[in-house]
């Protein structure tokens, strides 16, 4: 996943929210399709590890290696604290997505933990939308980007 988003960075003109943008849709698609078809795709293996693994590769190509880029171009290269800010922040979210897992797997089951990581994803691709800016990371590189429109 990481090295499709490079390539694409590096290769392409696509901005980082676009790359961001399309990981969430696609996760939240395949998501849902395990969810909805959880009890017909657990029987086909090698479908469901397909399904699953393609949640992987788009969450790593999407908003895994953007989460890393986005900071570096949103504060200046002298407020090191935002980072900190930034990461500390992305570490407690994924800390209690993870300690809640298992208990919802227990209560209410696999096709449900789908489903809900498909509504993460439609709010990851609102959060997207709506904050961060569409040219971010098409302008020219040695420049940091001005978020003073924002």
């Amino acid at each position: 996943g990481f090295l499709v988003a490079a390539l694409y960075i590096s290769k392409s003109s696509i901005s980082l929210r676009t790359l961001q943008l399309g990981g969430f849709i696609a996760m939240t698609i395949i998501y849902f399709i395990l969810s909805i078809f959880y009890n017909t795709i657990r029987t086909l293996p090698t479908i469901f590890v397909g399904l699953y693994a393609m949640t992987f590769l788009c969450a790593n190509a999407g908003p895994n290696s953007t989460t890393f880029i986005l900071p570096t171009l949103v504060f200046k290269s002298n407020t090191a604290t935002c980072h900190g800010l930034s990461a500390a922040a992305g570490k407690v979210g994924a800390m209690v997505g993870a300690a809640g897992m298992a208990p919802l797997l227990v209560k209410f089951g696999p096709h449900a933990i789908f489903f809900l990581c498909g509504i993460v994803g439609i709010l990851g691709a609102i959060i997207t939308v709506c904050f961060i800016p569409a040219d971010l990371g098409v302008t020219d590189k040695d420049e940091p980007y001005d978020l003073d429109v924002i």
